[in-house]
């Protein structure tokens, strides 16, 4: 392993002495962010913990890639449970998991569950998606991913 120099040991003890590893994942005890993710400042930058922890694990992080967690806590630093994506790849991976923020509680979201199963009544009954569209004040390429499932999915179940 190369050698570090004395400030880079001192950023690297600094960190792990935040860091309690007594189980699987290595749980940030300083200061966390309103997201539960760890912050660390390193060369002079506010960080967070899990991004930290892999640069002191040698790991060259892309310029624009996130750093991702296999375990889904913010809170952990351990190299062994972050990998390496971009962002579309960090939102697929939030989707599949089930924790993304779906429809009404979206705070840009203008329609509310109730107006898309509205919509779904309103497609049985056979109105037309433009029409369906105009009276909700939407596009109608939204309509068509709102009826296609590749928007408000997790209602699509209803429709």
């Amino acid at each position: 392993m190369p050698t570090r120099s004395g400030s880079q040991r001192t950023q690297m003890d600094r960190f792990w002495a935040k860091v309690d590893k007594s189980g699987e994942c290595w749980e940030w005890t300083a200061f966390k962010d309103d997201c539960g993710y760890g912050c660390f400042g390193l060369n002079g930058r506010r960080e967070r913990a899990h991004r930290v922890a892999l640069i002191l694990d040698g790991v060259d992080i892309p310029l624009g890639m996130c750093v991702c967690h296999h375990c889904d806590n913010p809170g952990c630093v351990n190299p062994d449970h972050l990998f390496i994506a971009s962002h579309t790849e960090n939102m697929k991976d939030m989707k599949n998991k089930g924790r993304g923020i779906n429809g009404e509680k979206n705070g840009n979201a203008r329609l509310t569950d109730q107006d898309i199963l509205r919509m779904f009544d309103l497609l049985k009954c056979g109105v037309r998606q433009v029409d369906i569209a105009k009276y909700f004040n939407v596009g109608t390429g939204h309509m068509s991913r709102i009826k296609n499932g590749t928007r408000w999915n997790h209602l699509q179940e209803k429709y």
